[in-house]
């Protein structure tokens, strides 16, 4: 899928450059938030970049692609970090975040219609890929750990409801050694996914409020755990991840017809 995606966006800006009339240049800059599926908390961030785009004959479709600079956070949600050994369960919270600084190269379908001298509407569908080159994250121990001694009762029950020995040295659900509950390490730097958006031109000036889909595999699934045998926040490896919602200000320069 990877291959396919990059081997699009190559073709539709190889297409693009390679245009000789009818084409324009519009650097733009905006804000983004970004929320995470079924998360609970929007992030702002900021876009900046240039685009490209082509408008073939009679003049009401084109092309549109760009490089741009954007960046897309999430706060991991608190989680129950358990530790055991042969005589004492130890619970403390654990918690983190991530803040990705992606490069991303967009290709979209763009629809116009003149509304007057001065006015025009356009409605743009795509997709795009990006690359982040820096994740920069953060994941550890919030709080102090609670520990209580491990009774031969408490020892039978917590076996037979959750299915694992106490051994020494082991940490987390089910005996999993400590940290490997990090859900950012290993986490992929590339990313696709679907954009649209409808802008008002005015005079070369465009105003754009669009919106992404993030359907990017982000690397090894990963579960955070609560508490023994009880799963957290599940993040498959390719779906939708983040919805982003867009506004931008753009000038249009028209290069040739």
């Amino acid at each position: 899928m990877r291959k396919f995606v990059l081997m699009m966006v190559a073709a539709c800006c190889l297409g693009t450059v390679k245009a000789q009339e009818g084409w324009s240049v519009m650097p733009e800059a905006g804000v983004t938030v970004s929320k995470r599926v079924n998360g609970t908390t929007w992030h702002p961030a900021v876009r900046a970049g240039v685009g490209v785009d082509y408008t073939f004959k009679p003049g009401w479709i084109g092309i549109k692609s760009g490089l741009y600079y954007t960046n897309r956070g999430n706060n991991a949600p608190t989680g129950l970090e358990m530790s055991v050994n042969e005589d004492r369960i130890g619970c403390g919270l654990r918690q983190g975040r991530i803040t990705q600084h992606f490069l991303q190269v967009p290709v979209v379908a763009d629809f116009s219609w003149q509304v007057n001298d001065r006015w025009r509407m356009h409605f743009e569908a795509g997709m795009y890929a990006a690359y982040a080159v820096k994740n920069d994250w953060e994941w550890g121990d919030y709080g102090a750990t609670t520990w209580t001694a491990v009774t031969p009762e408490l020892k039978e029950v917590l076996e037979k409801q959750y299915g694992y020995p106490f051994k020494e040295g082991l940490s987390g659900a089910n005996g999993t050694k400590s940290g490997n509950d990090n859900p950012y390490v290993g986490h992929s730097h590339f990313d696709w996914g679907v954009t649209t958006g409808i802008g008002l031109e005015v005079d070369n000036w465009q105003f754009k409020v669009g919106y992404e889909l993030s359907l990017g595999d982000e690397g090894e699934p990963y579960t955070m755990q609560y508490a023994p045998g009880i799963k957290g926040d599940y993040y498959p490896s390719v779906g939708a991840n983040y919805n982003t919602l867009m506004l931008t200000l753009g000038y249009r320069f028209k290069m040739g017809k």
